[in-house]
């Protein structure tokens, strides 16, 4: 209820299904996040990715829920959304409909995303729902990650920087350990394992001072 949709969103998509292939099952825009308060652009928008996109979905969530416009059948092959996830339902969705289905998008900004600043909370709650959910998604779908180490890595480390931001740096750095094991190219394990050393207080102030670095991209 806090989006937006665009005049012609609709229409944009419905002109990629028509000209798409049979195994189409799924069309997406590009979307704006903007404060709801200031009304300036919050973040940036995610690279999007058409075709075989399952390798690409695995290292990282860039469809909006507001932007989709997928088949009625896509639902009968591989069923509804999974509510025991209980975070991040929509991206186990296109994940499992990545498997069977192509995936292509408008590149037009079509989806204002009207951010609050209760969106933006990373309360204690919070941040054990996304723990939970994020290791459910890692046990549902372990053994797409274990085809894919780079993304499995990714994964891995994401769930450690949210336990090290809950204050839980011991298995933060396990997770970090982890996820050089299964792919020991990606520098930024090795940087948050060495930021998890200095306790959970310094991690997540340098973390919210890189993040607050980070230019803004309309």
């Amino acid at each position: 209820d806090d989006d937006e949709w665009l005049p012609q969103k609709l229409e944009r998509q419905m002109d990629i299904f028509v000209l798409g292939s049979a195994n189409l099952g799924c069309v997406y825009t590009l979307g704006l996040f903007i404060s709801a308060a200031s009304g300036k652009i919050v973040k940036n928008n995610p690279l999007p990715h058409r075709g075989r996109i399952l390798s690409d979905l695995l290292f990282k969530n860039f469809i909006s829920s507001s932007t989709v416009l997928f088949r009625r059948e896509c639902f009968k092959k591989v069923g509804l959304f999974d509510e025991s996830v209980g975070y991040a339902e929509d991206y186990d969705m296109w994940i499992r409909m990545s498997v069977e289905y192509e995936f292509d998008y408008v590149d037009e900004i079509m989806v204002k995303h009207n951010v609050h600043e209760r969106q933006n909370s990373k309360g204690s709650n919070s941040v054990l729902s996304a723990i939970k959910g994020l290791e459910l998604l890692l046990d549902k779908h372990s053994r797409l990650l274990n085809e894919n180490k780079k993304a499995y890595n990714r994964r891995l480390l994401r769930l450690g920087v949210k336990y090290c931001c809950n204050g839980a740096t011991k298995k933060g750095r396990e997770l970090f350990l982890k996820a050089i094991y299964h792919y020991p190219y990606d520098i930024r394990s090795y940087y948050n394992l060495a930021l998890s050393l200095f306790g959970a207080d310094a991690f997540i102030k340098i973390k919210k001072m890189g993040k607050n670095n980070l230019p803004i991209q309309t």
